[in-house]
Order: structure tokens, then sequence, then C-alpha cells
């Protein structure tokens, strides 16, 4: 359906894009819990340090699953989106600096900067779509009327 000479808004495609969000989000979910496998002393401290990067990605992560079962527009999913590809981030750099200390297996890194690639992808996807959305042409009529236009 067209609309006063507008595109409509691909929801379908966004829809799926954020689909795939969800699923980005779940396996960098998974793998953020078994990033230390050995308890012990060291370990506990740098779960310390961890906890709070994992649950602010976790925040973000949830924030986007509300975004698309609300159905948000695209320039808020974008934010969102990008939002937690800065906590992914802040995990990356931490896990990098700490893997020999706090006795991370070295592949979780790896898998770590796999899923904030597809972040990236994702982001950059659901933002060319704000991006495109947000240069639609306006809703109403435009331009210089008669003081009565409108009225009876």
């Amino acid at each position: 359906m067209e609309l006063a000479g507008r595109k409509p808004l691909p929801i379908r495609r966004l829809i799926a894009l954020l689909g795939c969000a969800a699923l980005v989000l779940q396996a960098g979910q998974a793998l953020a819990q078994a990033a230390f496998p050995v308890p012990n002393r060291t370990s506990d401290a740098c779960m310390e340090e961890y906890i709070p990067l994992r649950d602010e990605a976790e925040n973000q992560r949830k924030l986007i699953s509300a975004a698309r079962d609300r159905k948000a527009p695209p320039v808020e999913t974008c934010k969102l989106i990008e939002n937690y590809g800065l906590a992914e981030i802040k995990i990356i750099k931490y896990v990098e600096a700490n893997t020999a200390k706090c006795g991370i297996p070295p592949q979780m890194g790896e898998q770590l900067k796999a899923n904030h690639e597809r972040t990236k992808d994702l982001r950059t996807r659901v933002c060319t779509i704000a991006q495109g959305a947000s240069r639609q042409a306006p809703a109403g009529p435009v331009g210089d009327f008669p003081p009565h236009y409108g009225r009876p």
C-alpha cells in the first residue's frame, strides 16, 4: 500500500532482521556465560569484574528483544543495537586482556569477535532501513496554503 507517494516501510524486512538479532544475541549470551570454566580465587576475582560487563550486555539484549516485540521504529532499534555492540566490545576487551589470568579458553575471544561481527552486520542493515525511513516524504500536505484551507 502506498500513501501519498511514500514507499511503505519494509516492516517485514525489519522484523526478519530483528529475529536474526535475537539469535545473535542469544548465542553471545551463551558464550559469555561459559567464559570462566574453572572456579578458583583468581576466577572469583575475574567473575566479579566480568559480571557487570555481562549484565550490561544482557540488559541491552533485553531492550532489543522488547523493541522487537513491540515493533519499535527502525531508528530506535538501530540505537539499541549500537548500544549492544558497545557492550560486546567491552566484554571482548576484557576477555582479551584477561585470558591467561582468568583461565578463559582462547577460542572464547574468537567466538565473541565472530558474534560481534554479526552484530555489526545487523546494525548496518537495521540502521540503513532507519535512514531510509527518516528520508521519506512528510505525511501531510506541504506548502503555502490560504488561511481558509481545510476549514469550511
